[in-house]
């Protein structure tokens, strides 16, 4: 068994969702934050949603919440 063979297939309810390369803020991290933030649009109060945010990444999606308030 590979490391691949463990990520989340197309038909998966467990999303992966990556942000920049070298723990920086880059365009991928960004989308990466548009992308929960659409996903979290889309919820309803019967959804759950289990996140694991770590690094840089943490910032972006704070800078996120701020501007959208």
């Amino acid at each position: 068994m590979s490391f691949r063979d463990l990520l989340p297939t197309a038909n998966s309810k467990v999303r992966l969702i990556e942000g920049g390369v070298n723990n920086l803020p880059d365009d991928h991290s960004y989308r990466a934050a548009m992308d929960i933030y659409d996903l979290l649009q889309s919820l309803t109060e019967d959804d759950f949603v289990l996140a694991l945010i770590s690094g840089t990444f943490y910032y972006l999606i704070s800078d996120l919440y701020n501007n959208l308030r």
